[in-house]
């Protein structure tokens, strides 16, 4: 009967049984007691590890798609910090979440040049050109700046607009439409910040 098993489907059995032996060991270490494990240490440490080992058997585990959709979404810790940044923004700059608001803020502009961040909060290149992208807003401050970060609800705007990379950005005239897009990186932004002068 064993022999006509596929060993593929045995594995899994196998890997479960295993850890349910080794954490069901290592959760029966009585204070006070020396253990095959760990030799001639004191009751205290013997303390530690039993309670160490039943704080591990109770904690559950996430799936891989929820701490994946916790590291891009952020939790209600990241959304205080990002609701925080949002009042430290200068007058002339917007947040856009939505496929609407894009629509609503760049496209109805009619007055001013319009500069769009596509940024992701979790990107290191994101987050070391954000001061620079501040600062020329300070300076250029006749013209509107949209940042948009990537959620999972506005995926498809990136998609649509055909954002190759981040940081990316866009330079929209006032009648004009798109003028200009290109990657906004740290060696590219000078280039960048001269194409509004």
């Amino acid at each position: 009967m064993i022999s006509s098993l596929n060993p593929t489907k045995m594995l899994p059995i196998l890997m479960v049984a295993s850890l349910l032996c080794i954490s069901a060991c290592s959760a029966f270490v009585i204070p006070g007691e020396v253990s095959y494990r760990s030799g001639n240490l004191s009751p205290a440490f013997h303390q530690t590890e039993l309670s160490m080992s039943s704080s591990i058997m109770e904690s559950p585990r996430q799936s891989f798609e929820d701490r994946m959709r916790g590291m891009v979404m952020g939790g209600r810790k990241k959304k205080a910090v990002l609701e925080k940044k949002n009042k430290q923004l200068p007058a002339n700059m917007q947040i856009v979440t939505s496929l609407e608001d894009y629509k609503t803020v760049v496209g109805g502009e009619r007055d001013r040049i319009v500069v769009v961040r596509f940024f992701a909060p979790w990107c290191k290149a994101c987050k070391a050109i954000r001061p620079h992208f501040y600062r020329l807003a300070s300076e250029f401050t006749n013209v509107l700046f949209v940042e948009v970060p990537v959620t999972e609800a506005n995926a498809n705007l990136h998609q649509g607009l055909g954002i190759p990379s981040l940081p990316f950005g866009h330079i929209y005239a006032p009648n004009g439409g798109l003028v200009e897009e290109v990657k906004i990186t740290r060696p590219q932004f000078s280039k960048f910040a001269h194409k509004l002068q």
